[in-house]
């Protein structure tokens, strides 16, 4: 009957008991306890800590609570050298952090021409001229209620002016001037 268990049950009783032997007057007698929950994770812990390589390491024991080590005791001679090689270390130290700072400020500057040079290849070179049809991007897009079938650009506008850098005044086609100038990545040519 006890067989017939469903899984999900616990018995009281596990197949594999664990064994204890006593010694009772020189003859040794085996008693078997059942493999419990509690019994079974020991077991477990130990076959783990008895594979290769999974001793368990423990902390260093500190001898004292926030007293350090006692020093050994230091002759007049010897301190005053040992008082002279510290301050020679400590302003080697000091030394070389300012080489390490400009060092650090080297490198800053390497990685921002590096940054820049990365970017520069990406941009598209575009050159407009006085009198260009151009198309300005709507910004910022989704503004209108068509959903996916609102205009990306509008226009056509006329170029007015060209700034250095890359900025354009423009006006429409019925001469109306822009109130300020735009940047030319937001614009493309319009070929009519």
């Amino acid at each position: 009957m006890d067989q017939h268990r469903s899984t999900s049950q616990v018995p009281s009783r596990v197949a594999s008991c664990r064994i204890r032997e006593k010694t009772t007057g020189g003859l040794k007698q085996k008693q078997h306890r059942a493999a419990t929950a509690r019994y079974l994770s020991q077991d477990r812990e130990r076959k783990r800590s008895e594979k290769p390589g999974k001793e368990m390491v423990s902390r260093p024991k500190r001898k004292g609570k926030g007293v350090g080590y006692a020093r050994g005791r230091n002759d007049s001679n010897n301190s005053e050298l040992d008082e002279a090689e510290w301050i020679r270390t400590r302003f080697n130290e000091l030394s070389l952090i300012e080489e390490r700072r400009l060092a650090a400020v080297c490198h800053g500057q390497l990685y921002q021409k590096r940054m820049k040079r990365a970017f520069d290849q990406k941009v598209r070179p575009r050159s407009y001229q006085t009198g260009d049809l151009v198309l300005k991007r709507i910004l910022p897009p989704g503004t209108d209620n068509r959903g996916k079938w609102t205009p990306n650009y509008e226009g056509p506008y006329v170029v007015k002016k060209v700034f250095s850098g890359g900025a354009l005044m423009l006006t429409t086609m019925d001469g109306e001037d822009f109130p300020s100038p735009v940047n030319s990545d937001v614009v493309k040519k319009y070929f009519a």
